[in-house]
């Protein structure tokens, strides 16, 4: 059984070369490099709790997250309807964006550091089930207000009101623009009377095909997302 390490801060320059070759060649960019990148950035600890992961130590295990699921870019090489169906999550999301959501996180790209947040297990699954999201605090930067979607969520899981992400490498910080996209996400998924909202919207998907040009179906789409993350 490997030994913890007692030194996890810095990555090497071997290491940040890897990585960094990684983003150039997309083909080569998966979770497997972005896990070990992202261990290396926040020191082997969840980004929420700052608990250490159990191999370096730890008595929790440690994960990387993607704050734009993987899964967005499921059935990109499809035909028919699938690929329709992958192409419109991301006309979705370049809908309440200023960044340019296709160029930055599609394919492989999807697994860039600027989309990873190292959580401990229990909290990267109420993240995925958009149950707990970050939104930006404005004027200090990397700096996040912690919502959750039930009251006493945080106070269980010993999650902060508010956190600042921070690493002493040289390694990106998660994207303030995609945390701000997922808590869109979470907000419309909590909504009032999102459970039947949803329950509309799948009603209705199949019937929406393309974005009406007076953007009438747009809250259909922007739901649809909160849908798809869920699934």
């Amino acid at each position: 059984m490997p030994q913890p390490s007692e030194h996890p801060s810095r990555p090497s320059f071997e290491d940040a070369c890897h990585y960094f070759l990684a983003l150039m060649e997309e083909g080569t960019l998966d979770h497997r490099t972005a896990r070990a990148a992202a261990r290396r950035r926040d020191d082997n600890r969840c980004m929420l709790t700052g608990k250490k992961d159990y191999q370096a130590g730890g008595f929790t295990y440690v994960e990387a997250a993607h704050i734009i699921p993987e899964k967005t870019n499921k059935n990109i090489g499809e035909e028919g309807s699938k690929q329709f169906h992958a192409a419109g999550v991301w006309a979705i999301l370049s809908m309440f964006t200023s960044v340019n959501i296709v160029e930055e996180l599609a394919g492989n790209r999807i697994h860039r550091l600027e989309n990873i947040m190292s959580m401990q297990i229990t909290c990267h699954r109420l993240f995925d089930d958009l149950v707990l999201w970050l939104k930006p605090v404005e004027g200090l930067p990397h700096t996040y207000c912690v919502c959750e979607a039930r009251q006493g969520t945080k106070a269980a899981n010993s999650i902060p009101d508010m956190v600042t992400l921070s690493t002493s490498t040289e390694y990106a910080l998660p994207h303030p623009a995609f945390l701000a996209l997922h808590a869109l996400c979470c907000e419309v998924a909590w909504m009032s009377g999102a459970t039947e909202y949803i329950m509309d919207v799948e009603r209705r998907m199949d019937q929406t095909r393309v974005l009406a040009k007076d953007g009438s179906t747009a809250d259909v789409l922007s739901a649809a997302l909160a849908l798809a993350q869920t699934c």
